[in-house]
């Protein structure tokens, strides 16, 4: 009788070791589901600023592309006005040139 109470006590303190370490491992279960969880928040996190910094990416070349067609449209009307203002310098040389021709013209018939 002795040694059924001894067994039974041993055989309690066996079940209790085996709860224990059930909850042990539940609880391991636990945390690692919350890892797992903030892991896929991070990993969401990291893709939403990968997809932002790519957005950042394309508009920054949209900008430049931007920027170098305006310098060049800059360039092109630099080019029109200085190519403008010799036409402009060319016809008042040529207009001078035919006053003068003219007025030489007029004083060679004043004295004819």
């Amino acid at each position: 009788r002795r040694q059924l109470e001894q067994a039974s006590a041993h055989w309690s303190e066996l079940e209790q070791e085996a709860a224990s370490w059930q909850a042990h491992a539940e609880q391991r279960d636990q945390q690692l589901k919350a890892l797992e969880q903030q892991l896929q928040a991070a990993e969401g996190q990291a893709q939403q600023s990968r997809a932002l910094a790519e957005a950042k990416e394309q508009r920054i070349t949209e900008l430049r592309a931007a920027l170098a067609h305006a310098m060049q449209g800059a360039s092109n009307a630099d080019d029109v006005a200085a190519q403008q203002a010799a036409q402009q310098r060319a016809v008042q040389q040529a207009e001078d040139r035919a006053a003068q021709q003219a007025q030489h013209a007029v004083q060679q018939a004043q004295h004819a």
